[in-house]
């Protein structure tokens, strides 16, 4: 059902003059958006925070590009 959706938004941009790549990039940044927000949300839990500090667990700096 999830692809039908975007499937059916997908067609509807098209219909009105978007091309593929443009669509692929609005969907990326759509899917960004939607993971930032979530994440945003649950740093931002005090539940999550108790968690941290009763077990000493420095949170992990997800902005930052790591190396292996």
């Amino acid at each position: 059902m999830k692809t039908t959706k975007i499937e059916t938004i997908i067609e509807s941009l098209q219909s009105r003059g978007m091309n593929e790549g443009g669509i692929r990039d609005l969907l990326k940044k759509i899917k960004i958006a939607m993971k930032k927000k979530q994440l945003d949300k649950l740093t931002n839990d005090p539940d999550f925070q108790k968690t941290l500090k009763k077990y000493n667990i420095k949170p992990v700096d997800w902005s930052k590009d790591f190396d292996y």
